[in-house]
């Protein structure tokens, strides 16, 4: 999946690609870690959807959160927020800037609704995204 993968989970995670540099550290890194003759076909399934259909990648990993053990798609999406919160972009994204308790209260009042109701897609998005019919 190469460079596309690293453009679409950097994309999910920060809103924007991620340069050429970047996605080259990515893919070392994901050579090192999690190498792609390990994945069974549910888990390279389930990494294709991600890629393939990249507004399902924030439900899947919301949805993957929940279940037990690794899973290469949150291991990945985590390679990357590394990578990036690495990068001095990245790290401007990352970091917080400062902001008053209401405007905090409203956002993390905010990002919970929209996490629940990411999960809930992923769940339901979960067992079609492991099998094939969403890659085919």
């Amino acid at each position: 999946m190469g460079r596309r993968e690293a453009a679409v989970f950097s994309r999910y995670l920060t809103g924007r690609s991620c340069g050429k540099e970047l996605a080259t550290r990515y893919l070392a890194a994901c050579e090192r870690l999690c190498p792609d003759g390990a994945l069974t076909p549910p888990e390279q399934n389930l990494l294709r959807t991600a890629v393939r259909l990249p507004f399902l990648a924030g439900p899947l990993d919301a949805a993957c959160g929940l279940l037990p053990g690794s899973n290469p798609l949150r291991t990945r999406l985590l390679i990357m927020a590394a990578v990036l919160e690495a990068s001095p972009d990245g790290a401007r994204h990352f970091l917080p800037a400062g902001a008053s308790l209401p405007r905090v209260l409203l956002l993390s009042a905010a990002l919970t609704t929209k996490s629940i109701v990411k999960t809930l897609i992923g769940l339901a998005v979960l067992p079609l995204a492991r099998g094939r019919w969403l890659t085919s």
